[in-house]
């Protein structure tokens, strides 16, 4: 997926699509965290659901290994 957008849009704008789905997933995780709680699954979910995000859209920035 980071290939896609960086080919076709460039760095900037692959780079920007990191940050603002990782944000978009922080901002859902704050607002979970404050309806349900803190310890709620759904939050724990959208944690992991933010680190996934963030491993395949920063990977193809990354060097070929």
């Amino acid at each position: 997926m980071a290939g896609l957008l960086l080919r076709r849009f460039g760095l900037r704008y692959g780079l920007t699509a990191n940050a603002i789905g990782v944000l978009a997933i922080i901002g859902a995780i704050i607002v979970a965290a404050a309806v349900q709680g803190s310890g709620a699954t759904i939050v724990f979910a959208l944690i992991v659901a933010a680190r996934v995000t963030d491993l395949t859209l920063s990977d193809g920035t990354s060097p070929p290994r």
